[in-house]
């Protein structure tokens, strides 16, 4: 990537205590149990998205049980050109595209933060926020 702008990556991680780790992966295994059971009831086929995720309920359930930690994580990346002429509007969104794009193809899902620019930028620096 080209060095016209400057970009920073910050991520996030929190530990989730194990009794509420255990109950969300408890509720999701028979959240994905009951839909099965009612897909075969009315003879709806289930389709590989949902197969996928119903296994990675189990795995996810069956690794707590195994005493695996349970975390939160968020990454934000921040973008910002160095100057402030009158192109480097421009350059910002060609500079976000491009990030954008390789994050794509990564595969990343990114999504801005409209309108919460100050925000955002704390959650860059390295003081341990932005877990949302």
């Amino acid at each position: 990537m080209d060095t016209r702008c400057v970009r920073s990556v910050a991520m996030v991680m929190e530990l989730v205590g194990p009794g509420r780790a255990a109950r969300h992966a408890e509720r999701a295994a028979t959240e994905a149990a009951t839909e099965q059971s009612l897909r075969q009831r009315v003879g709806q086929r289930t389709s590989q998205r949902q197969a996928q995720r119903d296994s990675a309920a189990e795995q996810r359930e069956r690794e707590l049980a195994e005493g695996h930690a349970a975390i939160r994580y968020a990454a934000y990346i921040t973008v910002s050109v160095r100057d402030s002429g009158p192109g480097s509007l421009d350059d910002l969104e060609s500079a976000v595209a491009r990030v954008e794009l390789e994050a794509k193809r990564a595969p990343l899902r990114l999504e801005r933060m409209w309108g919460q620019q100050a925000e955002a930028l704390t959650y860059s620096l390295p003081l341990g926020r932005g877990l949302r």
